[in-house]
């Protein structure tokens, strides 16, 4: 409980007010330079704490994966033989009944904390959880702690009579789902444990190796396979002749057909449902790992993609400046050559007028 409430509050943090937003930038050197060695520590604290409780309030995975946990938390577990099927069997919620929308809002367990002692405290004194535990402990921690599992049993409803061979050939199919093996049992054959060996063999060559064929104490064969994932599942099919003495579904009484078992998450408890949904979120595959390693066009997440783009359109922005000020300099260079042309031309044409006035007083005052 403690530790589903500090990820639900984890995945749902709280909007920055307007004095904690002025720690989401980076420390300038001029800040950095009159604070001191405590006052910078916690800054670079606020930094880091602020920047994480942003990108998770503002990435939308993040609260799929927070629904998600809390649709886990609150499914119902199939457990055979109880009638605890959910928490709220136990008593368990995020509030009572009636109370005001804002009580609980974030959909933490049992109390709005994260403190151990005080969970414990609330749960000790539940009655409907300690009655359960009185009567049904064993369910209460398979609600919890039950491993997701889906089964298939095939079996025969015939008795093998080994004390009569096979009168020829009996060949039959058996599929997972997957891989698909044709089996064989010779013309002759009586020993059950032959048989099995035959079977198990051809089973495991196949890839079949889920699949486990037996007799039971009661002499009928049978198939069993499951799984975790899923829905467990066997296809049987006889293909023997279909005007043989002996046939797979005579001699075994084993007809045929496909045979599914349950969805394997009906049966997880919810520390395994919990546990799938983040493992989901933070495998090879997940959106965490596809964000910051995995991911992406380089392979290193897409955030390192989107650090590529940014840098990439940095340096496309600095050509354009560098172009912009080659251009720039060879207009100032035009200018500069212009102007100088230009004084050496007004320089010119002054000392030209300077020479005409001379002359013209030279003339007069002859």
């Amino acid at each position: 409980m403690t530790e589903y409430n500090k990820t639900i509050k984890l995945l749902d943090p709280k909007m920055l007010d307007e004095q904690e937003r002025k720690n989401l930038d980076p420390i300038t050197d001029e800040e950095r330079s009159t604070m001191t060695y405590e006052e910078l520590i916690t800054r670079l604290d606020l930094f880091d704490q602020y920047n994480k409780q942003e990108t998770i309030r503002k990435e939308s995975n993040f609260r799929i994966l927070k629904n998600q946990l809390r649709s886990a938390v609150f499914n119902q577990v199939d457990i055979p033989g109880s009638t605890i099927r959910s928490i709220a069997d136990l008593g368990i919620g995020t509030g009572t009944a009636g109370s005001p929308l804002t009580t609980n809002y974030q959909g933490v367990l049992v109390a709005d904390s994260t403190d151990y002692d005080q969970i414990l405290e609330v749960l000790q004194s539940n009655d409907k959880l300690k009655k359960a535990l009185e009567e049904d402990d064993r369910s209460v921690y398979k609600l919890f702690a039950q491993q997701a599992n889906s089964e298939v049993q095939v079996k025969g409803t015939s008795v093998y009579d080994e004390t009569s061979a096979l009168a020829n050939d009996v060949t039959f199919q058996v599929f997972d789902g997957t891989n698909s093996a044709d089996i064989t049992l010779p013309s002759g054959t009586s020993d059950p444990n032959k048989i099995l060996s035959i079977i198990t063999n051809r089973l495991a060559n196949a890839g079949l190796t889920e699949v486990e064929a037996s007799f039971d104490t009661g002499g009928h064969l049978r198939f069993d396979t499951s799984t975790n994932e899923g829905r467990a599942y066997i296809r049987i099919f006889d293909l023997t002749d279909p005007g043989a003495t002996d046939r797979f579904s005579t001699r075994f009484g084993i007809s045929g057909g496909s045979f599914i078992g349950e969805n394997a998450n009906d049966t997880a408890g919810l520390a395994e449902k919990s546990f799938s949904v983040l493992r989901g979120a933070t495998s090879l595959s997940g959106f965490i790992s596809q964000k910051t390693s995995h991911g992406g066009v380089y392979s290193q997440g897409s955030i390192f993609d989107e650090i590529v783009g940014l840098q990439e359109q940095i340096l496309r922005i600095e050509e354009r400046v560098a172009r912009r000020e080659t251009s720039l300099r060879r207009q100032y260079t035009a200018m500069e050559t212009s102007l100088t042309k230009l004084q050496e031309q007004q320089g010119a044409l002054a000392q030209a007028l300077g020479s005409a006035a001379a002359g013209q007083a030279t003339f007069t005052g002859g």
